[in-house]
């Protein structure tokens, strides 16, 4: 919770901690509470998926009904343009800009893998994600 509290204070510039109560526990500031929720709270992808470039903690359930948790991105269409050795059918093609581009969809990001920085989720759905914790 310190750490949460401190970044909590680097952002806003102001004290989690309002006061401490007649029983010496502390009293938070209902915005730090609020900013606490959102930090901890998954969002259904069926609702909302991140914002471009935004890296996220992403929930889904292998084929095999494992759960898994990735760090992730979100491709939206013509998002992200594709390396020259994407197969033609692994891409979405766009006419007009004469460019393959990296198929809509979620994918895991990779470090310390070779070539690959990240690799799309096809072992199951993203169900909900989070944003990517700061640290």
């Amino acid at each position: 919770m310190n750490e949460l509290m401190k970044r909590y204070e680097r952002e806003t510039g102001e004290s989690a901690i309002i006061a401490l109560s007649d029983s010496g526990k502390n009293v938070y500031r209902p915005a730090f509470t609020a900013w606490l929720a959102k930090q901890l709270t998954t969002i259904p992808a069926t609702e909302r998926l991140p914002d471009k470039d935004q890296e996220v903690l992403a929930h889904y359930k292998s084929r095999y009904g494992r759960e898994c948790v990735v760090r992730a991105e979100y491709f939206r269409k013509f998002q992200e343009v594709a390396s020259d050795d994407c197969e033609p059918e692994d891409c979405d093609y766009d006419e007009a800009k004469d460019e393959y581009y990296v198929t809509e969809g979620w994918y895991e990001l990779i470090d310390n893998w070779g070539d690959y920085s990240s690799v799309r989720i096809v072992e199951g759905a993203v169900d909900s994600w989070l944003p990517m914790p700061k640290m």
